[in-house]
């Protein structure tokens, strides 16, 4: 369910976000055991089960977590569903898989930002989001390209700049408000997109992309195995998520809020991005079995204990 950290990792909750935690009607617990705190809403809607919400701190991040009790008769179409709404609709969280394979609800945030100001915004986003999860519409294309413009104040030049330093390279200006990079790890190239909207500024890897390379296999199991990988990934990555877009392509994302938006984070975030995709990119490839090393494509599942449910489909 939580973050698997070190001890010495963790950290305290500062008072003062433990007082305005209890004053915003929500009761903290701690586990020794679990090393971590269980926020849970001093009163609850009756028709709700009072579903604790996992906090848990390390030195320089705060991870959210949230028990999803979602079916999975079919683990397939459940992980493809998943998969989809962090693509196209989840803002600042994401669904993914914890190692007891849990569905779970998740979101990190810097603990620069855990003060009663800032965190409220993100703890009622990620409540909301929660609880609401299986009701969410999720946007058809028409929705999703009414973004706003960038607003005045971000310098689209600047984005150019900053990601010139990392190795990123502007292929075009698609819109006012979208730029597209090229970005080459050992073994592969990728296209990034940079998008600003009103309220929040967009990073999107294309890890894997079935028009350019051999198209995925359409086989159960081995799309089931695919979509594990990616969920379980969710659960491991700090501040970024993978998701899966309307054509199927594989795609790293990394979301800021504008308001909280400055170099440094916007230089740290960019980095996280392009460290992801050099640590998973060639693992994707054997894990979807387009990399035809028939002895690494197993030996990579089996270190990954992918797999364990294709006996449910």
């Amino acid at each position: 369910m939580i973050k698997q950290l070190p001890a010495n990792a963790r950290t305290l909750l500062p008072i003062s976000v433990e007082k305005w935690l209890s004053q915003a009607g929500w009761d903290v617990e701690t586990s020794d055991k679990r090393a971590c705190y269980l926020l849970r809403k001093k009163k609850s809607h009756e028709h709700r089960k009072n579903e604790p919400v996992y906090l848990t701190l390390s030195e320089n991040w705060a991870s959210l977590a949230y028990p999803l009790k979602l079916p999975l008769d079919d683990p397939l179409k459940a992980y493809q569903y998943l998969l989809e709404g962090n693509q196209r609709h989840l803002l600042g969280c994401k669904c993914a898989l914890d190692p007891a394979g849990n569905i779970i609800l998740a979101a990190e945030f810097p603990r620069t930002t855990l003060s009663p100001e800032l965190l409220e915004p993100i703890l009622n986003n990620f409540i909301d989001t929660a609880e609401n999860y299986p009701k969410l519409k999720i946007l058809s294309e028409s929705d999703s390209s009414k973004a706003a413009s960038i607003r005045p104040g971000v310098d689209i030049e600047y984005f150019i700049q900053l990601a010139s330093i990392e190795e990123c390279y502007l292929q075009k200006k698609l819109s006012e408000r979208s730029l597209l990079f090229h970005y080459k790890t050992f073994f592969s190239p990728h296209d990034l997109y940079i998008t600003a909207s009103d309220r929040w500024l967009y990073m999107q890897m294309v890890l894997l992309n079935p028009n350019q390379n051999e198209k995925l296999s359409a086989e159960p199991k081995q799309m089931l195995i695919l979509f594990q990988y990616l969920m379980r990934l969710n659960q491991m990555m700090y501040q970024a998520k993978l998701g899966l877009d309307n054509d199927s392509k594989v795609i790293l994302n990394v979301e800021i809020p504008l308001r909280i938006l400055e170099k440094k984070l916007f230089q740290d975030a960019l980095r996280t991005l392009l460290y992801y995709t050099r640590c998973i990119s060639r693992e994707l490839m054997l894990v979807a079995s387009l990399d035809k090393d028939a002895v690494m494509n197993h030996l990579a599942q089996q270190m990954l204990g992918l797999g364990s449910e294709i006996n449910r489909i």
